[in-house]
């Protein structure tokens, strides 16, 4: 975890090459950033995003926390804290940041199709239907449509049936 006072962890593994010696440059010129400056949001946020990318969610969270606690009211933060907080199975506690995000900015088509993967997390279903019809309504070209279609057809699949049959 990324917290004032505390360990920085290693950075993300990747493959060796001139790519990986940018990453390397960066996560050390981060962690710098962070010793001499531990509630630098920038830096914490980047780190987060940078473990995120190399799919390590809980080192990712670690520092989105401690960029949330510098920045409680900076919204980018937030939704990458509850993207980080769905992929490390706290799917609940990513439900209800994204539900406060979008009280702050409803028309945000990319935290309402987030909030639809973290109902279905959830088992929310019809929840995450609407979730998913608002992202496409605020932003029909933004995601790939017909993957969306097929995801809600596939949810209210697997709704249980109310009595005579039919979908709930």
């Amino acid at each position: 975890m990324a917290a004032a006072g505390g360990a920085i962890p290693d950075g993300p593994a990747a493959p060796g090459g001139a790519g990986m010696d940018q990453v390397t440059q960066e996560l050390n010129s981060l962690r710098a950033v962070i010793k001499d400056d531990p509630g630098n949001v920038q830096a914490l946020s980047r780190l987060g995003k940078l473990y995120m990318d190399a799919s390590m969610y809980d080192q990712a969270l670690g520092y989105l926390e401690s960029a949330y606690k510098a920045a409680p009211d900076n919204l980018e933060v937030r939704t990458d804290r509850a993207t980080a907080l769905l992929m490390t199975g706290k799917s609940q506690e990513a439900v209800d940041e994204f539900r406060a995000c979008l009280e702050r900015e409803p028309g945000q088509p990319r935290i309402w199709y987030s909030l639809g993967f973290a109902y279905v997390q959830v088992a929310e279903y019809d929840k995450a239907e609407q979730a998913f019809g608002k992202a496409l309504e605020l932003s029909p070209g933004a995601f790939d449509m017909e993957a969306l279609k097929a995801e809600i057809e596939r949810l209210k699949a697997q709704r249980p049936s109310r009595p005579g049959g039919a979908p709930s």
